[in-house]
C-alpha cells in the first residue's frame, strides 16, 4: 500500500532512498521525461532523475500542469512520436 506521501509532502526527498537514485547511473538507454512546467510537484524530480540519466531528455511542458496527456495533447504526442520516431 502506497500512500502517496512521497509525492505530496513539501520535504518529499527526505522519503528517497539513495540508492534508488543510484541505479539511474545504470539506465544508458535513451530516456525521455516529459513533465508539465506548472507541475510542481513532479518537475523537481523529473529534474533529478535527468541529471542522473546519461542519456535523457527532459522536455517542460509550457503552461501545463501533471496531466499532460490531457492538457496538452498535441505537444504530448509530438514529442513522444519523435522520440520513438514515428
Amino acid at each position: 500500500d502506497f500512500p502517496g506521501k512521497v509525492w505530496t509532502d513539501p520535504d518529499a526527498f527526505k522519503y528517497m532512498d539513495e540508492s534508488d537514485m543510484k541505479m539511474l547511473d545504470n539506465v544508458t538507454m535513451p530516456t525521455l521525461l516529459l513533465c508539465g512546467r506548472e507541475d510542481l510537484d513532479f518537475l523537481p524530480l523529473a529534474k533529478l532523475i535527468n541529471a542522473r540519466l546519461t542519456n535523457g531528455t527532459l522536455y517542460e511542458i509550457p503552461d501545463c500542469g501533471h496531466m499532460i496527456h490531457m492538457e496538452k495533447p498535441e505537444i504530448f504526442k509530438r514529442e513522444l512520436a519523435a522520440f520513438l520516431k514515428l
